[in-house]
């Protein structure tokens, strides 16, 4: 487990990050589509970050279906299945605390 102080955003107030739950990260769209979760492995030998995106789903049934026929005669999109996310402002302290924690844990590491 690491905790690690940071920033909370805009107020500056300071922060602890817990990596024994996953940190959740929403965009600044509010699209339930559009969420990050973090997860930090804390490994005695190799500790790893990892980032888990929710990808696009289509809400038309025929869009879905072109999509699956697409899929099944082999086509691929040399872009692949992308959206975007914009980091929340208020969670740069967050985001910040992350990496520093992941930072501590391969510096334990090495």
């Amino acid at each position: 487990m690491y905790q690690v102080q940071g920033e909370a955003g805009r107020e500056g107030e300071s922060m602890m990050i817990c990596m024994d739950e996953p940190l959740f990260l929403e965009c600044m769209c509010y699209s339930d589509e559009h969420v990050l979760r973090w997860d930090l492995l804390d490994d005695l030998e190799y500790p790893e970050l990892y980032a888990s995106v929710f990808l696009n789903q289509y809400r038309n049934i025929f869009k879905r279906m072109w999509v699956a026929v697409k899929y099944v005669l082999g086509y691929k999109c040399k872009y692949g299945h992308w959206d975007c996310f914009l980091l929340n402002p208020q969670d740069i302290g967050r985001m910040t605390a992350l990496l520093d924690a992941y930072q501590e844990a391969v510096r334990d590491v090495a």
